[in-house]
């Protein structure tokens, strides 16, 4: 490298010396001081200095856009000013997409090139941005969309994603299933658009949406996403057309067939597609397998009489284990109407699909026959233990599972993987499962199969929610997460009819940990209540249960008002029946909630007798969790050495355990405590370590907890874009999982860009805060809130009403019983102090008299400028 040359490390502050240089030109052409352009961008004079001095190298977009107003500049102009700063989203406010994991193809594409081609062409190019691939059940449609993204990966920088539908049976499920698959755990419809909407952005992604003909009242849904994303494109395969006007169909064809005549060249018959994929697929069954003159003519006829049909095609080759390719052509003839001769009023793609599998489902014994149908009644794959509790009686045993499933598998009806734990995981293809899925109804066994299939995951889901809360916890989380399909398949049959109501009861009141981990907020709260609303003869420690867990998600989403009253519920419940535990965690619960509403004092009292009833009456877990509880109330009130005790013993507890997720929000909790006395390091070693344990068990919600403190971190180190960083991160997740409590990164990024002196900025982040705060009666935050906008006040020339509000500030506080913290004096020491040295000691005394009068109402009212 030339030693004139900047390095990469230099060129941000050169870029900024030439921002700040041509801010200072276009002002001084403009005849502003910086005083009268400060107050005309909404800035403070010292952001103004700092940028034209180039010290400030990474103002916000809205900050330039708000200079380019305040000088009145042209068009030109405006974008030579904006050009001379590289862009802040670039740089900072948004991280590189992470290179989304493709289903690994079973095997190569045989074929398709010209598909795959003009496929390419039009998603590479952006000729159209919703692409379906419409065609028969098993032509290769997944595939080939397959084929597409892996290809499109390097053109779309790696934001590429493929959602499988076919598990899903609710149209409503379609969003939520594709947020889940790109890590967005929210489960919420009206929500769930917005956060797709956000996290796409203007970015280029391709999303292949597998598998979308059940789910067609979906299709509007999926069509207003590219509307709103400029850079998203959709992939769709289905059976049939969605019927959008931005669609794009593109039919998928059969393989070509080769011509049938004993003059036709070996060579030209082998480079025929059908005939390829054949041949592929005879060898994978039977490495010694070649095409030759002897009985190529067969596989010709063979590939003929299956229309080209992959799947048929595949399901065929596989039998060469057994028979020549002449012999399975004579077999063939045999069973010619089974293969070609369906119902004539189906349609004609499922003649042909229902009669390739019916060919091979002819093959089976009769006990192969009756798993493989009873198979289906799982969604989205299953374990062999499930498949012997579900499937097996009624002539089926369950030591003979198994056996019969093995050879399902070598028959390639039915589909192994492993998981990632190394166990073996077992699926249908989904046109595989309709056509067993319709055997069952024939054979009368669809209700039977469905009340074993709700037994087996009622039984998991009871089990898994006190596993929930012991050393395997990660396993646990993991599984359900795999079992997600079959437990909403469970619940939509224990929920929908009136004999089973008591098992979906069950199954909902069971799962309410799992949904709370995993950040499936809207949709838990949404089977809770469907449960809860139900005619279900439940136990009431069941509905007790159920009520925990519908109040637990609530208080998750923000939703303190629904989340309090149900936790009230069932706390009379338990206390009708004497249950001391559950007394206990409820009244844990409620006092949750009241300390997120700013009640310290009341939530204190309410969690010492928690603590006295756990102690005697609940396992280390509770005893754990209440002192947790009080430390944390205790860290707010200022009285951290008791605080640190409490960390210390719950911390001991939870370490016994082995429990992570109790553990993490305890380290979590004990760096705030560190932070607030001043000891950061300590503080963000605890955090960090925290951050890593939720992230390991994938839970999102914690993990935003976890990344908004070591935000909070680096804010008092003065480490200002790392602070941004980390919070931004916060709020991106709490927003995700539908979290309306999500203002406290919001005031974090408010008080930064006060610091900062980007006013308007932190002016509408608290505007935003306090407006949500008090519509959901959450004093909480609220002082902070009414303490920074005291300070904008201060800066602004308008002393009195900063007096007014620092004064409500502390009112608010002491009501509370929150203290102000060693970390966070300096600071209110600095603004209390600015705003006393702007009025005289009279006026001061009778603003700061009046701020104190001041209702709740009133004091936001004034810090809302209303």
């Amino acid at each position: 490298m030339p030693a004139n040359r900047p390095t990469r490390a230099d060129q941000p502050a050169a870029v900024a010396e030439e921002f700040g240089a041509r801010l200072r030109r276009h002002r001084e052409a403009a005849g502003l001081t910086q005083e009268e352009l400060a107050e005309r961008a909404g800035l403070s004079v010292k952001a103004i200095a700092a940028l034209e001095r180039g010290r400030r190298q990474r103002p916000y977009p809205h900050t330039v856009r708000a200079l380019a107003d305040a000088l009145g500049l042209s068009d030109d102009e405006r974008a030579a000013f904006s050009g001379a700063l590289p862009s802040r989203e670039r740089q900072t406010a948004r991280p590189v997409a992470q290179r989304q994991a493709l289903p690994l193809a079973p095997t190569a594409l045989i074929g398709r090139e010209r598909e795959l081609r003009e496929l390419m062409d039009l998603l590479a190019a952006d000729v159209v941005r919703l692409v379906t691939l419409t065609g028969a059940g098993g032509v290769g449609k997944t595939r080939l969309a397959l084929e597409v993204a892996t290809q499109l990966q390097e053109a779309y920088a790696g934001r590429v994603a493929f959602v499988s539908l076919a598990p899903l049976a609710d149209p409503g499920l379609v969003l939520p299933e594709v947020a889940q698959t790109l890590g967005l755990t929210e489960g919420g419809q009206g929500a769930i658009r917005d956060v797709l909407t956000a996290h796409f952005g203007s970015d280029r992604w391709l999303l292949v949406l597998d598998n979308a003909e059940h789910l067609l009242d979906a299709a509007t849904e999926l069509a207003q996403l590219p509307a709103v994303c400029p850079g998203l494109a959709l992939l769709v395969t289905s059976r049939a057309p969605l019927r959008l006007r931005a669609e794009h169909e593109y039919p998928v064809r059969p393989l070509a067939l080769p011509t049938l005549g004993h003059d036709t060249p070996l060579e030209d018959i082998a480079q025929v597609e059908a005939v390829r994929l054949f041949v592929e697929r005879a060898r994978a069954a039977s490495p010694a397998f070649a095409l030759t003159p002897s009985n190529s003519a067969a596989v010709a006829s063979i590939c003929r009489r299956l229309d080209g049909l992959p799947l048929a095609i595949e399901l065929v080759a596989a039998r060469v284990r057994a028979l020549s390719p002449n012999e399975l052509l004579a077999r063939l003839d045999m069973l010619l109407p089974l293969l070609v001769g369906g119902a004539r009023d189906l349609p004609e793609r499922q003649q042909t699909m229902s009669a390739a599998i019916n060919w091979s489902y002819q093959l089976l014994g009769p006990q192969a026959q009756t798993l493989f149908r009873r198979l289906s009644i799982f969604a989205g794959g299953w374990t062999l233990d499930a498949a012997e509790a579900v499937t097996s009686g009624e002539g089926l045993a369950q030591h003979q599972v198994l056996e019969l499933l093995t050879e399902l598998v070598e028959q390639s009806l039915v589909v192994a993987e492993t998981d990632p734990d190394g166990s073996s995981r077992f699926r249908l293809l989904e046109p595989i499962r309709q056509f067993a899925a319709q055997r069952v109804q024939e054979a009368g066994e669809y209700e039977r199969l469905r009340d074993a299939h709700l037994a087996w995951y009622l039984a998991m889901a009871e089990q898994a929610a006190g596993e929930l809360r012991g050393p395997a916890q990660h396993y646990w989380l993991a599984r359900l997460e795999r079992e997600h399909d079959n437990l909403r398949s469970a619940l939509a049959w224990g929920q929908g009819d009136a004999a089973r109501l008591t098992d979906g009861f069950r199954l909902a009141a069971a799962l309410g940990r799992f949904w709370h981990m995993r950040g499936h907020l809207s949709e838990g709260r949404r089977w809770l209540d469907a449960a809860l609303a139900s005619d279900a003869a439940v136990a009431p420690a069941v509905r007790a249960e159920a009520l925990n867990a519908a109040g637990n998600l609530a208080r998750d989403q923000g939703d303190l008002a629904t989340s309090q009253a149900l936790h009230e519920t069932a706390l009379a419940l338990r206390r009708e029946l004497g249950d001391l535990r559950g007394v206990g965690i409820s009244l844990n619960n409620v006092g949750t909630v009241l300390m997120d509403r700013g009640q310290f004092e009341q939530a204190a009292q309410m969690y010492e007798e928690v603590l006295a009833l756990f102690r005697v009456h609940a396992s280390d877990w509770e005893v754990a969790l209440a002192l947790h509880n009080l430390g944390v109330v205790l860290g707010n009130r200022g009285e951290y050495d008791r605080s640190e005790q409490y960390f210390e013993e719950a911390l001991h507890l939870q370490q016994k355990l082995n429990e992570t997720q109790s553990r993490a929000r305890s380290l979590d909790a004990r760096g705030e405590v560190a932070r607030l006395r001043g000891d950061l390091d300590r503080a963000a070693a605890l955090h960090q370590e925290s951050l890593a344990l939720r992230r390991a068990i994938g839970d999102t919600r914690g993990t935003a907890l976890s990344l908004n403190n070591l935000g909070l971190v680096a804010r008092y180190r003065g480490e200002y874009v790392e602070a941004e960083r980390l919070i931004e991160e916060a709020l991106h997740l709490r927003r995700q999982i539908g979290d309306k409590l999500a203002t406290g990164p919001a005031i974090a990024l408010a008080d930064l860009a006060r610091l900062r002196g980007e006013t308007q900025l932190a002016t509408q982040l608290y505007r935003e805060a306090i407006e949500v705060r008090h519509r959901l009666g959450i004093t909480g935050r609220l002082p902070e809130c009414l303490l920074g906008m005291a300070a904008l006040a201060c800066d602004a020339g308008n002393a009195a009403r900063a007096a007014r509000l620092l004064a409500a500030s502390d009112t608010l506080r002491e009501q509370s019983g929150i203290v102000l913290s060693p970390v966070e004096q300096p600071e209110y020491d600095q603004i209390s102090s600015a705003v006393r040295a702007s009025l005289s000691p009279e006026d001061y005394a009778q603003q700061h008299a009046i701020g104190r009068s001041m209702s709740l109402d009133q004091a936001v009212a004034e810090a809302l400028g209303e």
